[in-house]
């Protein structure tokens, strides 16, 4: 049994505004002159030059297995490729041993037109020595500007021994680069360069800040491809951790597994990739057992196109987090991301098994969701397109906050938050403990947005959404200001018993320019649609 509704949908959307901003309700930015972008193509990315010549790191006295340090023949080895002008060194099997050098805050430092290659391929292994807690990089350039020009890291095992190199407190890492703390403990490290390529390795054991990261405004034409990350954190204290972190132009991220240490719940595991920057294509990546599947950031000043395509995301509390980040720009300032598509992306939430977690620092999970804390830019195009949302755990916990554990959620920092182009189409989600679709962002421009096409099935299943809440036991929530806006060829379904969603469409936009809904399909629902906001027109069945 449900009790009856007790206060209608434009009052709690309202109450929602006035928590992230204190305003009663979202105005609307001057419109932007910008023509709407196309969709984003990925350009192709520009492959490491490396010089022909090779060199053998047990040449210069690095022996694998023998359980002594070989920081120093490995660094001669590297130093030797360099004087050169470049080439292959060349690691062969065995577990090479390396340390931190105090005097650098890193074991290796790299260089321009160098690969370091295991052959055979993923045989040779790289390992931290015990009692390594406090480092900059594993392996980096000599220094933050100096750059990494054609380099290539391809077939090698970095093992971080995080069990006996734990991170103590939040302090040992993502150190500030302004500063000689040396705690940014980051696998590979480079700031400035172009045409970078890590692929076919393993990372395993790190308990750190950054796994990879490619970050800053000369980093361009970067590829990490078809890697391993195992056993990511998991050891002593939650902190803040990426695998991948990348802020350049062209970067593709494809084909990479990641894996936390103990799977749902894992302090440490974070998130698997972090993007900020320009031309991103991240795709075919599987993941599980980490709190957010990615961080997805724009900035005005630096506005971002980014596809995110086929990643497989298990285990999470929260799938895909998206960043527009405008500071205290105006709200008619420069969008952070011209343009920004999901496309079939699988995406399994795990709440019940995050939650009692001490790595719980989101108490909504959600399948997609702008970050709710900072999101306030514009985005010019934003598509999400045949997306598979299911949470697959959630044992009945009451919390208010339940409400805005959301399927796809467009939440920021209202009322600055606007997509002047929106489709969410042909996306499935499944078992949202709030609505499948939530929006209170300012939707639409010159050029009709869409939600089409979706397929909502018993969502709405908080228990705090029964009683005073269960007006949000809805398949979708519209408020917020819209223009342009058709809903039209979506499916909710309620086939729980007792039924989960009693409404299929609940709209409580003030809508300014041409808002329809329907045809749309509900089955098992008390009612079809309720529309508590201005401007919209029904098309019938």
């Amino acid at each position: 049994m449900h009790t009856t509704r007790a206060k209608p949908l434009i009052e709690l959307l309202a109450a929602l505004l006035t928590a992230c901003n204190g305003s009663s309700g979202p105005t609307v930015p001057s419109p932007g002159t910008e023509p709407l972008p196309p969709a984003f193509v990925p350009s192709a990315v520009a492959l490491p030059n490396i010089p022909a010549r090779e060199f053998v790191a047990t040449s210069f006295g690095a022996i694998p297995n023998d359980g002594r340090d070989d920081t120093a023949a490995l660094q001669a080895a590297l130093d030797a490729v360099n004087v050169a002008g470049g080439g292959t060194l060349v690691v062969p099997a065995g577990r090479f041993d390396i340390s931190i050098n105090p005097a650098t805050g890193r074991a290796l430092t790299i260089y321009p037109r160098l690969r370091l290659a295991g052959r055979p391929a993923g045989q040779a292994t790289l390992r931290v020595a015990d009692a390594q807690m406090v480092y900059e990089s594993v392996m980096a350039p000599a220094t933050y500007p100096t750059r990494l020009d054609d380099f290539e890291l391809v077939g090698i095992t970095i093992d971080g021994n995080g069990r006996n190199n734990p991170v103590r407190n939040a302090d040992e890492t993502n150190g500030d680069l302004l500063d000689d703390t040396r705690t940014l403990r980051i696998a590979l490290r480079s700031f400035r360069g172009s045409r970078a390529r890590v692929a076919d390795c393993t990372f395993t054991d790190f308990d750190n800040g950054n796994t990879i990261s490619f970050n800053g405004a000369e980093v361009t034409d970067v590829v990490i491809e078809r890697n391993r990350f195992l056993n990511a954190g998991g050891v002593l204290i939650d902190h803040d951790h990426s695998s991948i972190y990348t802020d350049g132009i062209r970067v593709r991220i494809a084909d990479n597994q990641f894996r936390s240490r103990n799977g749902v719940g894992t302090l440490g595991a974070r998130t698997a990739i972090e993007s900020h920057g320009d031309e991103h294509e991240v795709r075919g990546n599987d993941i599980a057992g980490f709190l957010q599947g990615a961080n997805l950031v724009g900035i005005v000043g630096a506005p971002a196109r980014q596809r995110y395509a086929r990643n497989t995301i298990a285990g999470a509390a929260i799938g895909l987090n998206i960043w527009p980040l405008a500071g205290m720009a105006p709200a008619n300032a420069p969008p952070a991301f011209i343009t920004l598509a999901l496309d079939s992306n699988e995406i399994r939430l795990d709440p019940d098994g995050w939650w009692p977690s001490p790595a719980m620092v989101a108490d909504a999970p959600s399948g997609i969701r702008f970050e709710p804390g900072v999101a306030n830019g514009r985005l010019l195009r934003l598509e999400m397109r045949s997306n598979q949302i299911t949470f697959a755990t959630f044992g009945g916990r009451a919390a208010d906050v339940d409400r805005l554990s959301v399927g796809i959620s467009l939440r920021g920092v209202e009322p600055r938050l606007a997509i002047e182009y929106l489709d969410i189409s042909d996306n499935t989600i499944r078992d949202a403990i709030g609505p499948g679709i939530l929006s209170v962002a300012i939707v639409g421009g010159t050029v009709a947005s869409r939600i089409v096409g979706n397929t909502l099935t018993d969502v709405g299943r908080g228990r705090t959404l029964i009683g005073v809440g269960d007006v949000l036991r809805v398949g979708m929530a519209i408020g917020g200001a819209t223009k342009n806006l058709t809903i039209s060829g979506n499916t909710v379904t309620a086939g729980m018993s007792p039924i989960t969603t009693l409404t299929g469409f609940l709209l409580a936009s003030t809508c300014s320019v041409t808002c329809a809904v329907g045809p749309n399909t509900t089955t098992g629902v008390e009612r079809a649609v309720n529309i508590t906001g201005q401007g919209w027109t029904v098309v019938p069945q």
